[in-house]
């Protein structure tokens, strides 16, 4: 203060804080930091405490495991518990499987003039999902024709092929088959 002069100012000034310059870290925990217990170096009081930065322990992750398989259309999820602090869990999402389609097989088989149906099975266990195709229809393999033997004077025979599959038969008029008239 200068000679003469009685004005008096006041102004507050932050705390310093504790300052302890050695000790063991406790308290650390996956996410905070730990303190330091000790005579503090600024204030010399004993059983001060400081946080420490950079000492927190961090996760220690197990293995995941399934908390909700995954379906075939539907994802499901998977978790890990710390270590440290059981209450600490992470997840993630499982995408859905999807299905694995067994071998088509004959639900109705084709015949020579009706189509016939194929179907297969999702092979996951629960699953019922299925998909069915049509097997157009196989058509007749008709043979050779053979005549018949009815042709006549004058008039053209017939002759016939039998399918090989279904039995089957169809008929025709034998061209030029006709007998000629007897001469006399």
């Amino acid at each position: 203060m200068r000679s003469g002069c009685s004005y008096d100012m006041t102004r507050p000034v932050a705390a310093l804080g504790h300052k302890v310059q050695s000790g063991k870290v406790k308290g650390a925990t996956c996410t905070e930091d730990g303190t330091v217990s000790g005579v503090c170096s600024v204030c010399g009081a004993e059983g001060a405490s400081q946080v420490v930065p950079g000492t927190a322990l961090g996760h220690s992750w197990g293995a995941w495991r399934i908390a909700t398989a995954p379906t075939c259309t539907v994802s499901g999820v998977e978790e890990r518990t710390c270590s440290r602090d059981g209450s600490h869990r992470e997840t993630r999402v499982v995408r859905a499987t999807g299905h694995a389609m067994g071998a088509w097989k004959t639900a109705r088989a084709a015949t020579c003039t009706v189509p016939g149906a194929e179907v297969r099975r999702c092979a996951h266990a629960g699953c019922s999902y299925t998909e069915t195709r049509a097997v157009a229809a196989a058509g007749h393999a008709f043979g050779a024709y053979r005549s018949n033997g009815d042709a006549k004077v004058g008039v053209n025979g017939t002759e016939t092929a039998t399918c090989s599959k279904c039995g089957a038969r169809t008929t025709r008029t034998a061209a030029g088959s006709a007998l000629a008239p007897a001469r006399g």
